[in-house]
């Protein structure tokens, strides 16, 4: 085969391995199926916007070899299909609390002045900044929750914040990042030996990286060929299937029909 797990540099192995577990092989090994039925089609015309065609090699290579890995694995699916589920649900939860968080700074800032926080206006605006995107990464996640929270302790802050929801929302903070390390901690005992493990969250990784690719370069193409099928058949449906984005990229609700202005009478 052409992947050779052995010749991956080892800090591409961290960052392979650390996506990787954060994902279940039957889910990967579905979308890799499907986005490998997709470049079967459309690979080449990727090439012009980024994906390789060696990528789709090297995905058909991950996949394979996750069949040969991952067989052991299957009786505990339905544990760690659970499991997985609690993880994802605390990184939702994690995720909702620091919308919530920066709500409330927002606010303090548009009323920086009035409420004596005029001192304290960069300090907001630097948590705020720090806490705008954590990635898929559970531990940054949680880092950015303990900077919020500590934010909304500071004494002034603290007090001008108690009647717009600062108290609970400090709580929330705090609950939210506990559950999420426990989620993150308890996924992994359940991935097999450590060897097992390992290849396995490393094969994960690999194909979720180049589906990943696959879909980013499909989102251009579509856009630049006006192709908006091509965007779908990439989609991550078996990855992203328990969650929807932050910030959606298009909206949901059908585009209003606009209403044709009359023509005047002479």
């Amino acid at each position: 085969m052409a992947l050779d797990l052995s010749k991956i540099p080892a800090q591409a192995k961290e960052r392979f391995i650390a996506i990787g577990k954060r994902y279940g092989s039957e889910d990967t090994l579905a979308q890799a199926q499907q986005t490998l039925s997709a470049l079967s089609t459309h690979g080449k015309l990727l090439v012009e916007y980024g994906l390789p065609l060696a990528d789709g090699t090297r995905l058909k290579d991950a996949h394979d070899l996750l069949i040969a890995a991952g067989v052991g694995r299957l009786e505990a699916r339905s544990e760690r299909k659970q499991t997985q589920l609690a993880a994802l649900q605390a990184k939702d939860r994690a995720k909702r609390a620091r919308k919530r968080a920066h709500a409330i700074l927002k606010g303090l800032l548009d009323q920086a002045e009035e409420l004596g926080l005029a001192d304290h206006e960069a300090t907001i605006r630097s948590v705020l900044s720090q806490t705008a995107f954590s990635g898929d990464e559970e531990e940054p996640l949680a880092r950015q929750l303990d900077v919020l929270s500590g934010c909304l302790a500071e004494k002034a802050i603290e007090k001008a914040s108690r009647d717009r929801g600062g108290p609970t929302t400090q709580s929330e903070l705090s609950d939210a990042a506990k559950a999420l390390r426990t989620r993150s901690a308890e996924y992994r005992p359940l991935r097999g030996t450590p060897t097992e493990t390992q290849t396995l969250d490393l094969l994960d990784g690999i194909i979720v990286s180049i589906c990943r690719a696959a879909r980013r370069a499909a989102r251009v193409a579509a856009a630049d060929l006006g192709q908006p099928a091509l965007r779908a058949v990439f989609d991550l449906v078996h990855l992203d299937r328990r969650s929807k984005p932050e910030n959606p990229e298009e909206p949901s609700g059908p585009t209003p029909t606009p209403t044709p202005t009359p023509t005047p009478t002479p």
